[in-house]
């Protein structure tokens, strides 16, 4: 199956539409690593630090700093999507 997709780079919407479509394949790797390896990376990080004197906040901070990594590796330009 051959498909071939066409987007008119003049009309602002589809210029759009391309750029997301184009971002799909890190978008899908990012969501990989988030289902699969998240949880794993952000319990070394936690355990790397002083557990014990974490707060609810320090996790959901840990947690962000692991999905804003994963974009910067993947090269995701949200602003784009």
């Amino acid at each position: 199956m051959k498909v071939k997709l066409i987007f008119d780079t003049e009309n602002i919407d589809q210029a759009k539409e391309l750029k997301t479509v184009m971002q799909a394949s890190n978008m899908s790797s990012i969501l990989f690593e988030i289902i699969h390896n998240l949880h794993k990376k952000c319990i070394l990080q936690i355990e790397i630090e002083d557990n014990e004197k974490l707060s609810a906040i320090d996790g959901i901070d840990i947690v962000y700093e692991k999905i804003s990594e994963l974009i910067d590796e993947h090269n995701l330009i949200v602003d784009e999507l």
